[in-house]
């Protein structure tokens, strides 16, 4: 697929700017600009233009013409599958939305600079961009009178921001109360994750006219976050999710869903607090190998949860270490239920859609003659064959958190097969290249854990 952004900027003379990512292999912000700017001045304060992949062409095609006639400075996102990322927030919470960065000379060309682009992209929504003020309600354009002095004047070679960083809980926080978040009905103890969807929040909920409070989940969904090509926006996920847990609910394999909250262009969905840590988290902080009971314990509780999804004819589509939480006392839970699938619900399914090497590639399901309404179960137990073999092997799944291209993980992963028993490489081989026919997951529980194919004391 032609990246249109990608074909509109090598439309210009411009130059190229990158910079690599502070920790992810293989991963660079990369910026175009006019020939004619030799340093990014500014007058201490930027501009920014916010854009989704939806929009970002139009933007391009109404802002960059405008800006090149004006001789103004700027820099702009080179592809739209790099704008995705910034907006998946690969690059960190705090870079989400800004498409172009303009670098105005005097505080005269600011307002300028500024009027004329809120009236040009006027009719435009995209996702807000992180501590920074708009310009008026509802633009696009932003600007941050913060910019410190002792950065107005760089060098191109010295534009060396750290990409993919964290901050503090206390920035964290200010954006909270900046947005005007919680209804004054929630207390912050923590950010757990930032995309420019939204966030996922542990809070305390004050109940009974303040005189109790719990801990809570909160789940948020910002309007014009990440929309998909379906149409299916952050707010749609969100409602979504909260009718799966609450049709799961009675299985006790997910948290329980409270209520949605609604608070101007911000929707939360309030969920039970569940102790305990994720399976990421277990692997990623983990040293050496897990023992042969765990490895068995885990995959079984993990895989009897999914059966009990797949007889309601519900597929969760998204099964990954960072969505199983594990309990004290050796309960496991699922969470997230953004992609989950439910007879009756196709519109809600994105095939493309997923954490890197726990969804087998589309190309995949689609070479392997299997019907479309199949794909489900098989996306699920590809998930489960990736999450076996992350526990297998946690050092593969440590390399993939840290960014290892995914068209070579599932190389690694097939390299990696070979130091195991020859029953155990035919198993996983199988699985990865949706070569079993399994029926359900029972069948793949069997397989998995018969003594003629898989022998895990062996491992």
């Amino acid at each position: 697929m032609v990246d249109e952004i990608e074909k509109a900027v090598n439309g210009y003379n411009f130059k190229i700017l990158s910079l690599p990512h502070s920790h992810i292999h293989n991963l660079q912000m990369t910026w175009a600009y006019p020939a004619y700017v030799e340093k990014f001045t500014s007058c201490g304060t930027k501009i920014y233009i916010s854009a989704t992949i939806f929009n970002s062409l139009d933007i391009f095609h109404v802002a960059v013409p405008w800006l090149l006639l004006n001789k103004i400075s700027f820099k702009i996102i080179t592809s739209n599958h790099l704008l995705k990322q910034i907006n998946d927030n690969l690059f960190g919470y705090l870079h989400s939305g800004k498409f172009i960065t303009i670098f105005p000379s005097d505080h005269f060309e600011l307002i300028k600079i500024m009027q004329s682009l809120y009236v040009m992209l006027g009719k435009y929504k995209s996702i807000p961009i992180p501590l920074k003020e708009r310009f008026k309600e509802k633009s696009i354009v932003y600007h941050d009178f913060n910019y410190p002095a002792s950065s107005s004047n760089r060098p191109l070679d010295e534009e060396k921001k750290t990409l993919g960083t964290g901050w503090g809980n206390r920035e964290k926080k200010k954006i909270l109360k900046k947005e005007g978040l919680f209804l004054g009905k929630f207390i912050l103890l923590e950010i757990v994750r930032q995309r420019a969807r939204g966030g996922t929040y542990l809070a305390l909920e004050v109940l009974q006219n303040q005189r109790t409070c719990r801990k809570v989940f909160v789940k948020e969904a910002r309007d014009f976050g990440e929309i998909e090509l379906s149409g299916v926006d952050a707010v749609d996920r969100l409602h979504w999710q909260f009718k799966m847990l609450n049709l799961l609910n009675k299985y006790k394999i997910t948290p329980k869903a409270f209520e949605i909250i609604r608070e101007k262009n911000v929707s939360f969905l309030i969920m039970e607090y569940l102790p305990g840590e994720s399976l990421r988290k277990k692997i990623i902080e983990g040293r050496g190998d897990f023992s042969n009971q765990f490895i068995k314990d885990t995959i079984i509780k993990i895989a009897k949860h999914i059966k009990k999804m797949h007889d309601k004819q519900m597929y969760f589509l998204e099964l990954c270490p960072d969505n199983i939480m594990l309990l004290p006392g050796g309960d496991v839970k699922l969470i997230d239920f953004d992609l989950c699938y439910a007879k009756g619900a196709p519109e809600f399914v994105g095939w493309e859609n997923g954490t890197p090497g726990f969804f087998p590639n589309l190309d995949l399901l689609r070479s392997s003659g299997e019907e479309e309404k199949r794909w489900g179960l098989l996306r699920d137990i590809f998930a489960l064959g990736s999450i076996y073999f992350s526990l297998l092997f946690p050092h593969w799944y440590k390399e993939l958190f840290k960014g290892v291209k995914m068209e070579n993980s599932e190389k690694v992963k097939i390299g990696l097969i070979h130091l195991l028993p020859e029953n155990l490489q035919i198993f996983f081989k199988k699985t990865f290249l949706i070569g079993e026919k399994f029926e359900k997951v029972s069948d793949f529980v069997d397989v998995m854990m018969s003594d003629k194919r898989v022998l895990l004391n062996n491992k």
